[in-house]
């Protein structure tokens, strides 16, 4: 099956490619998505330990299973946020 994962601005510089594809069974989970990610885009490699896949807006945990025909993301943690005050 074909999994079609928007990058992020960073990662997609990095990649040259805004939109990767990966080939992996119908029952893969979030970390065989992101090794084959970096085995296809190497360049990806060292952002995806703290990558985040984003499927129909929800965050994936590494173990879950990644549901089929879902626009995925592939996006970096942001650092900071609202201080409280």
């Amino acid at each position: 099956m074909q999994f079609r994962v928007r990058l992020g601005p960073d990662l997609a510089r990095a990649a040259g490619v805004p939109v990767a594809v990966v080939e992996a069974p119908i029952e893969t989970t979030v970390e065989q998505i992101l090794l084959r990610l970096g085995e296809d885009y190497p360049a990806l490699r060292e952002a995806l330990s703290t990558a985040l896949l984003v499927a129909g807006g929800r965050v994936l945990g590494r173990r879950e299973v990644v549901p089929a025909g879902v626009d995925l993301a592939l996006l970096q943690p942001m650092a900071g946020g609202q201080g409280g005050g």
